[in-house]
């Protein structure tokens, strides 16, 4: 959980194991005022062998300084 922004609506794991995560896009880097935000499109294969395909959005923050970490700041 130390992974995920502590203002993201992700509120926990989910109940299923990922075995495989394969972008599907190219990844979009935008900087903006306090942060800079990457987003891409994945296809995630779980144990139960079933495909989803999410958007996935991080944050790197800028009062961070060298120190700043990519971060989950959302999956849809």
């Amino acid at each position: 959980m130390s992974l995920i922004d502590p203002e993201s609506p992700i509120s926990g794991m989910g109940r299923y194991k990922v075995l495989k995560v394969t972008s599907m896009s190219d990844i979009t880097i935008q900087e903006q005022r306090k942060l800079y935000q990457a987003v891409v499109i994945v296809n995630e294969l779980n144990e139960n062998d079933e495909e989803y395909s999410n958007t996935m959005v991080f944050w790197k923050k800028k009062e961070d300084g060298d120190n700043a970490q990519w971060i989950f700041a959302d999956i849809d």
